[in-house]
């Protein structure tokens, strides 16, 4: 159950010139009441900035984490709580109890680049361009954007047809899978191929300008202090 620790009562104490301890009042944090402390997110995934004060990183994972990541304790307005936050944004989409808050957003910008980029492709091979291919996988890169699908149509009823990208792009396809890919995609193949290509380059810049935000973000939490817990 998590608990609300008043930033009143909580400090930190320096107890030697290497170690800072986290104490509230003038007992030293333990780890069951570092359980305690709510579980969330420092970081506003979608203005990708933090939330509050960072206090420190402790060094202690109860389960389910392991040490695949940071903790960090963090002062959000008059409460102390605490958060895990990956090297990258991948393993928040894993494994994290963020997976819906961070995979909404970042699926809105992956997702969008991806669709400007197979419309793109598409809107080249119509004009006859060739693509290599490699053991039935559809690999190419559209600037630095990868692009990779499989020789594979879903029964998924939530297929949607960028499925079928690699049977369209090498007509190895079922008849309908072109007509579908073009019916869903009508608003973006209403531009044209010039313009598909300035639209995926501006959505892979503002995904990559993202990621970037939280690198800085992580470099900034990895070197915060380390702050020692009571066994």
């Amino acid at each position: 159950m998590s608990h609300a620790i008043n930033v009143k009562e909580a400090n930190v104490n320096t107890v030697s010139i290497e170690i800072n301890a986290l104490k509230i009042g003038k007992k030293q944090v333990t780890m069951g009441v570092f359980r305690q402390l709510e579980n969330e997110s420092i970081i506003n995934f979608e203005t990708m900035e933090l939330k509050g004060i960072p206090w420190g990183k402790v060094n202690y994972w109860p389960k389910p984490c392991n040490d695949d990541h940071l903790h960090i304790v963090w002062q959000k307005g008059k409460e102390l709580k605490r958060a895990c936050v990956f090297k990258n944004i991948y393993g928040f989409i894993r494994k994290s109890v963020y997976k819906e808050e961070v995979k909404s957003v970042y699926d809105e910008l992956n997702n969008l680049t991806s669709d400007y980029a197979m419309c793109y492709l598409y809107k080249l091979k119509k004009e006859g361009k060739d693509f290599n291919f490699r053991n039935n996988r559809f690999s190419t890169y559209v600037d630095d954007f990868k692009l990779t699908f499989d020789s594979w149509i879903s029964n998924n009823p939530n297929y949607r047809p960028h499925e079928g990208f690699y049977n369209i792009m090498t007509s190895t396809y079922y008849g309908f899978l072109e007509k579908e890919f073009e019916e869903y995609y009508s608003e973006e193949l209403s531009h044209s191929t010039e313009e598909l290509r300035i639209l995926f380059h501006n959505n892979n810049t503002n995904l990559k300008v993202y990621m970037k935000k939280y690198e800085v973000i992580y470099e900034q939490l990895k070197v915060l202090e380390q702050l020692f817990i009571a066994v």
